[in-house]
């Protein structure tokens, strides 16, 4: 949990003028880096319900491909 704190920390710094919902995005795609895209344990260190998570990454249009995340068209999610 800690290091997701220090991410979550170093994003906010390094990223001036960013919105509520880059940082968001930045501290979901860590937590998902941290848990090897295991979004069960993902939701839970992030304190939120599991289809919350998948909402979020809908919207930011994020998803895995072949260990990297991506972004691009809600589309492609399905």
């Amino acid at each position: 949990m800690r290091e997701l704190e220090h991410a979550i920390e170093r994003a906010v710094i390094l990223a001036p003028g960013c919105s509520l919902e880059e940082v968001e995005r930045l501290a979901i795609l860590q937590t998902l880096e941290l848990t090897d895209w295991n979004k069960r344990q993902t939701a839970k260190l992030l304190g939120i319900h599991r289809p919350t998570l998948y909402n979020k990454l809908r919207k930011y249009r994020v998803w895995r491909s072949k260990d990297r995340f991506r972004r691009g068209p809600i589309a492609a999610l399905s």
